[in-house]
């Protein structure tokens, strides 16, 4: 992450960046009383994009997950280079699985929406497009052979555990159910005992 900048209107104000080692907090100083303010902040990312022989991915995490409040709703737009020739050329995926759209419109801009996003839960978007709208890959990471039928598997793994995940619980639970029916019939009943006996009304001598 380079040449972070913060202001207000076109307006540059103070800020600090520290570097967590794992992430970037960048730190800005205003003063404000019971109104609305909008900041914006820039950064050059270098080493951000994944370029394959046929296609470049860029795999972001656009919301982290160290806020301690809820986000009502979380938009955006990734512009690619150039316009493609056809829209299928170009694949996007949002994740966790959480309500929310995303879309190529004038097959140049990814737009995405995220709503009600709780306390602790990160967004992250990966759109895939054809490697040949980049100029260069000087500042990419650039990956030998396809990449494009790898990344299609991924998503599909994703997908199949994102619904394994939400299975798990309900068969954990049938699994609990039955274990307790299974354990009542072996340990928690009265023992049927069968005796060919006659019945004392009172002890025998």
């Amino acid at each position: 992450v380079l040449d972070v900048s913060v202001s207000e209107n076109g307006v540059p104000i103070r800020f600090e960046v520290f570097d967590r080692g794992d992430y970037l907090r960048i730190q800005w100083y205003y003063s404000a009383s019971s109104e609305s303010r909008a900041f914006e902040i820039r950064y050059r990312l270098v080493k951000a994009l994944n370029v394959f022989r046929d296609v470049a991915e860029l795999n972001w995490k656009v919301w982290g997950d160290g806020w301690d409040s809820s986000l009502r709703e979380l938009s955006g737009e990734i512009v690619l280079p150039e316009k493609v020739g056809d829209p299928k050329e170009v694949f996007s995926w949002g994740h966790p699985e959480i309500n929310g759209k995303i879309g190529l419109v004038e097959n140049q801009r990814l737009i995405f929406q995220a709503f009600n996003i709780p306390s602790g839960q990160w967004v992250e978007i990966r759109i895939v497009f054809p490697a040949s709208l980049l100029s260069s890959a000087e500042f990419a990471n650039v990956k030998n052979g396809e990449g494009l039928s790898k990344i299609i598997s991924e998503e599909e793994s994703f997908v199949f555990w994102e619904k394994a995940g939400a299975i798990v619980p309900w068969v954990l639970a049938v699994l609990f159910l039955l274990s307790l029916v299974l354990i009542y019939f072996r340990f928690g009943r009265d023992p049927v005992v069968f005796l060919d006996s006659i019945y004392e009304r009172e002890p025998p001598f």
